[in-house]
């Protein structure tokens, strides 16, 4: 299942839009309640940078430094299935 990493106040709000636009099912991981370090330990395990957004789908991993993020990461899907 797809992960979206990120608040929904935040640039992750596109990711998660997307996805549900298109009903794409995902997890959405925001880190409400979490600690600074705790955040960092996940958020490095998709993104070495720990910023968000990060999306990961089983082995691929995909985070902002690329303005396409939420098309590549749902065309990824598509052609996954």
């Amino acid at each position: 299942m797809l992960k979206i990493y990120g608040p929904a106040r935040s640039r992750a709000s596109r990711s998660l839009w997307m996805a549900e636009e298109i009903g794409l099912p995902y997890e959405h991981i925001d880190f409400a309640g979490m600690e600074t370090d705790e955040r960092n330990e996940v958020l490095t395990g998709v993104n070495p940078m720990a910023k968000v957004p990060a999306i990961e789908d089983g082995d691929l991993k995909l985070f902002e430094g690329d303005q396409s993020l939420p098309g590549r990461a749902i065309r990824h899907r598509a052609v996954a299935r």
